[in-house]
Parts: structure tokens; sequence; C-alpha cells
């Protein structure tokens, strides 16, 4: 029992806190829903006039000028590993006078040969890292792999929203083959971006990505051959083409 003599709700309806009874009456439900919808009203009318004023301050074709620098990336050890380094990544975009684009990010670049937004192909390079001096015992034991350069083409659509609340849309694939001799077959590669940006100086983004690779390629960075397995003893694995 509460310490106003009811149990949680009195018969007449009413909950009382102490000895002050609260009244649920239908008037004060509808007063506070016109409230919540004044105030929701108001929020929506807001947003509208950022996103207007956003798009007005914005040019997004113009956003990004031409740049070059370097940050700091994290990534596996090795293709398929657990434990993780930390690297510098040069970064660069460069847009030519005749309108293509230049991009390198890490160890992966590519140059667009289409004008603008839309449609977009051209040549795509990747450096891929090297197997070799690894921290498992395990891993260590088994066959190493060299730094590589990968090179092929890729062909995407860019979408950019200028009205409203502007976005940038990218969805590309590309297929790439070895430059050396570390593997055979191809490898294909769909991936996909957002950005949107927050002022003249900063943009939210983010991407998806999902590749299909050869079994020649597989078998060189995930398969354990026979020497590889008395060597490690790990099971032999020969795996075949996927993802």
């Amino acid at each position: 029992r509460h310490p106003g003599g009811c149990k949680s709700q009195c018969r007449d309806g009413a909950e009382r806190v102490g000895k002050t009874p609260i009244n649920h009456h239908p008037t004060q439900k509808v007063k506070m829903d016109k409230l919540i919808r004044k105030i929701a009203a108001v929020v929506s009318v807001l947003m509208l006039h950022s996103a207007g004023a956003l798009a007005a301050d914005i040019d997004i074709p113009t956003l990004l000028p031409n740049l070059v620098g370097i940050g700091v990336g994290s990534t596996t050890e090795y293709s398929g590993g657990k434990d993780t380094v930390t690297l510098p990544a040069p970064g660069l975009r460069y847009v030519t006078e005749g309108g293509y684009l230049l991009e390198w990010y890490g160890p992966f670049g590519q140059l667009n040969l289409m004008n603008g937004p839309g449609w977009q192909l051209g040549p795509v390079l990747n450096v891929k890292m090297a197997r070799k001096d690894v921290s498992d015992p395990v891993i260590k034991r088994i066959h190493e792999t060299e730094y590589t350069l990968e090179a092929g083409m890729f062909v995407g659509y860019e979408y950019l929203k200028t009205e409203g609340i502007p976005l940038r849309l990218r969805v590309q694939g590309s297929v790439m083959t070895n430059g050396g001799d570390q593997y055979n077959g191809s490898r294909f590669t769909l991936s996909g971006s957002y950005w949107q940006p927050l002022s003249q100086k900063f943009m939210m983004g983010m991407g998806i990505g999902s590749s299909w690779a050869s079994s020649s390629y597989n078998n060189t960075y995930y398969g354990v051959t026979q020497q590889d397995s008395v060597a490690s003893g790990l099971p032999v694995y020969v795996p075949g083409g996927g993802m």
C-alpha cells in the first residue's frame, strides 16, 4: 500500500504519489498531444531550413579540391590474419585540366577517364601486401608471399544530389589480376560509398565492399599445402574460387 492509502491505482482512477492524487483527464492528454505535434512541426521546419542553407552554402562538385596528404591506417598483418599493424596511409586526389580524376588512397589507386559525375571508367592498381616474418608462431611456418602489384580496370557510377540535403553516392566494380608471379586468375571487387557534407570543411561517409577471387588467389593467400601441413600442424586446405 502507498502512503496515500491506495495501492498502485485507486478506485476512482487516480494515482497517488505520497498523498497527492494525479488525475488522468482526457483534456490534459489532448493538450499534450497538440504540444508534441507543435514541437515536431517546429523541429521539421528547422531541419528543412538547415538543409536548404546547407545546400545553398555547399557546392559538392567543388567541395573536394585537389589534395595530397598522409594519414594513419590500421589493417591486418597479412591477408586473412587476426593481428593488426598500424601504417602510414598516403592520400591523393587530383583532377586534371581535362576533367580526369586521379585517386590514390593507401595501397589502392585509380584513374577515371570519364568527365564529371555519372559513369566512370578507367585503370586501377593495387599493392598487395606480403606475408613474411609474421608474429603468429604457426602461420610463420607456412609458405610466404611477396609484395606484388595488381592491375585491372574499374567501372562505376557516381550520383551527386545538390537539392535539399546534398550527398554523394558511388558504386563501382573492379577486376584485377596479378602483375607478378604470386598467383594466376583474377579477383573481382564490388564496393559502394556514401558521403554527406557537414560543412565546408567536414564530410561524413561510410562504405561497404565484397570480393570474389579465383582458386589460384585463394590458395596463395589462404591455402595450406601438404608441405605447409607438415611444418605447421595445420590440416591441408585447398580452397576453390569464391567470396
